[in-house]
């Protein structure tokens, strides 16, 4: 969720400036300064993450191996044990859909920066409906007068007074008040705090700036019109309106802020210009920030090229199954005391005895037996039955298309030493079971032969041990977590799905993606070579698609 990053990280910096400006600059007297660092800071804040500073530093390295993606299921943590039929393999595989909390989260964001954009076109329509009754001008200024809802306030040019309130000599004060919001545009302040509010509605320090910012706004028109009367008159004349206020959150009203702090604002004596120079201490916050948010390394990797072997398409494509499985297991305290207990066990001499059970159990609850053929019956060309004996006992082994392709069978005759790998076993007689869930049949202990694959999935995974190997003749740019990698000039990657040549390569390493601009690939499993302006890689499934375009490049 990169916007979601963004967004976090512009608040980091907000958070930082607005906590300096807390501690260090509010209570002077520089309001202009004051104004001046909080626009600037809050631009800051949102420039700072949005950058993506390169540092080159000279590497020469090897070929790297970037990149080793398994699918690992944590023996402490591993997955409870499934009891599968057929008839709710097909339901669980339909429930296999979860919430994308990604896109939950987007749309409520989306919902509050509407609200806050809808509330502020509300305010701005019932401006322009008063707006349009401006009858008086006070130099540049352009005078409503109202009697009653938002007044003694401006927007812009626009004041909009009560006349009803106050006398004509408080106009005329709140007038020069007034002058000075419009002269120093203030209101444009306010445009860019309200943008910042739909943007970052959730972040709280976002409307302390606002109040921040506002704040510095009625310092600085205070101080202007407090000359014409003196600052005593001027803080009377705030306390008599001080009760009658009524004003719009996006105009400027002359009582709205705090004023305790205005009148104290009023005489308290001027700040020496030595501190001034505190203002430069923001240069190593905004260094620090920078730093943090927007700074990268390239490195400049002379490397060799790798080249590819021209192998005959009948060594690259074995028909074999090659790919290595592992139990899907829960490792709880009675498990290890189990396997404590096995290993005890296989140091006795009486453990060399044959076992006389019918069949044994893996870790992960799958029953296995290892015996031989001694019979095959075919009822139709979709159908078979295996019967397998070990250790005695017979097992009959439905084996339907719907489970496996039955052709894949035929190498199996009379007499073939097999493991036998089941579930859900249903005693059939004295020494005897039927065997409709079976998992796999193979001619090696260690491997799986047949796998069923309406069954074999919920109980074994796969063991995607990749290495990943990469060169390029260019620059190799390498983000602060190592999540993305662009290689840059002549660059190559190759696993064991995959040998990728392009201009350039954009590897996602934790999704185990990659992007191809400009690129040719060959398949190892087929021998196939594809050539394509863009592609994507998904590395560790071993499949590809080809892309019209790719805006990340």
């Amino acid at each position: 969720m990169e916007w979601l990053t963004y967004l976090l990280e512009v608040s980091a910096c907000i958070a930082l400036f607005y906590a300096f400006y807390y501690l260090f600059l509010q209570k002077l007297t520089f309001f202009s300064l004051n104004r001046i660092y909080l626009l600037s800071t809050l631009l800051v804040s949102f420039v700072v993450p949005a950058l993506n500073l390169q540092i080159e530093e000279s590497k020469v390295t090897k070929p790297s191996e970037l990149y080793s993606q398994t699918a690992r299921v944590d023996v402490g943590q591993g997955i409870p044990e499934l009891k599968v039929t057929k008839a709710n393999a097909q339901q669980m595989k339909e429930q296999n859909v979860h919430l994308n909390w990604e896109e939950v989260i987007f749309g409520l964001y989306i919902i509050g920066s509407l609200v806050a954009l809808i509330v502020f076109l509300l305010h701005i329509l019932y401006l322009l409906k008063h707006i349009r009754g401006a009858n008086t001008r006070f130099g540049r200024l352009r005078v409503i007068y109202k009697p009653e809802g938002f007044t003694n306030c401006s927007f812009f040019n626009y004041v909009f007074v009560s006349h009803r309130d106050i006398e004509d000599h408080e106009v005329n004060i709140l007038l020069h008040h007034e002058r000075v919001h419009a002269l120093k545009y203030h209101s444009v302040d306010k445009l860019l705090m309200i943008f910042c509010k739909v943007v970052l509605w959730f972040n709280p320090l976002v409307y302390l700036f606002d109040k921040s910012l506002e704040q510095v706004h009625e310092y600085e028109a205070d101080k202007e019109a407090a000359l014409n009367i003196g600052n005593a008159s001027y803080a009377q004349l705030l306390l008599n309106m001080a009760v009658k206020k009524n004003s719009l959150s996006l105009a400027h009203s002359f009582v709205k802020n705090p004023l305790k702090e205005r009148i104290k604002m009023l005489f308290i004596s001027q700040s020496k210009n030595m501190k001034k120079l505190i203002y430069l201490t923001c240069a190593p916050l905004s260094a620090i920030l920078l730093w943090s948010f927007s700074v990268s390394y390239v490195y400049k990797e002379p490397i060799q090229e790798t080249t590819v072997l021209a192998l005959p398409k009948e060594v690259m494509a074995p028909k074999i199954d090659t790919t290595k499985y592992r139990q899907k297991v829960k490792k709880s305290p009675q498990l290890l005391q189990s396997q404590k207990k096995y290993a005890e066990w296989r140091k006795i001499d009486e453990s060399k005895k044959r076992l006389q059970s019918a069949f044994l159990y893996e870790v992960n609850k799958v029953r296995f037996a290892d015996g031989s053929i001694t019979g095959v019956k075919h009822y139709t060309p979709y159908d078979k039955e295996l019967e397998v004996t070990a250790n005695g006992y017979k097992f009959l082994v439905k084996v339907s298309s719907q489970q496996v392709d039955v052709k894949e069978l035929n190498d199996f005759k009379k007499g073939d030493r097999v493991r036998l790998r089941f579930v859900h076993e249903v005693k059939s007689g004295a020494k005897s079971y039927t065997i409709a869930d079976w998992v796999a049949i193979s001619k090696e202990i260690k491997e799986y032969g047949v796998k069923n694959k309406e069954m074999f999935k919920f109980f074994y995974e796969k063991i995607t041990n990749e290495k990943l190997m990469y060169s390029t003749r260019g620059s190799v740019i390498v983000n602060k977590g190592q999540e993305i990698v662009s290689l840059n000039g002549n660059a190559t990657l190759q696993n064991q799905h995959f040998f990728i040549k392009a201009d350039t390569i954009k590897l996602q390493n934790k999704a185990a993606l990659a992007y191809g601009k400009n690129v040719g690939f060959y398949l190892p499993k087929d021998g196939t070579i594809i050539q394509s302006p863009y592609v994507k890689f998904d590395l560790k499934e071993g499949t590809y698609e080809l892309l019209e375009a790719y805006d990340k490049f």
